[in-house]
């Protein structure tokens, strides 16, 4: 490879990081907004769930994803440096 084709590939990969990046802080910020939406969504719930079946079943699906969402959340600020 020609030292202008490596420095084309280096401006390539540099371009295809920064997009990444960009990627990873919005999907950061989403997973955020979602974390902070579901928590409040459980404290709301958290009393009716002790006595509504229904309402513990809810209860528990939002756990499983607040823990999912915990997850996006460690990736994402990990391959941000953050």
């Amino acid at each position: 490879m020609t030292p202008d084709g490596i420095r084309s590939r280096l401006a390539d990969l540099s371009a295809l990081q920064a997009r990444t990046d960009a990627d990873e802080r919005k999907i950061l910020a989403a997973a955020e907004k979602r974390h902070d939406d579901l928590q409040k969504q459980m404290d709301d719930l958290r009393k009716d769930a002790v006595l509504d079946d229904g309402a513990a079943a809810r209860y528990v699906a939002m756990s499983q994803e607040l823990g999912q969402v915990s997850i996006v959340i460690a990736k994402a600020r990990e391959a941000l440096g953050v």
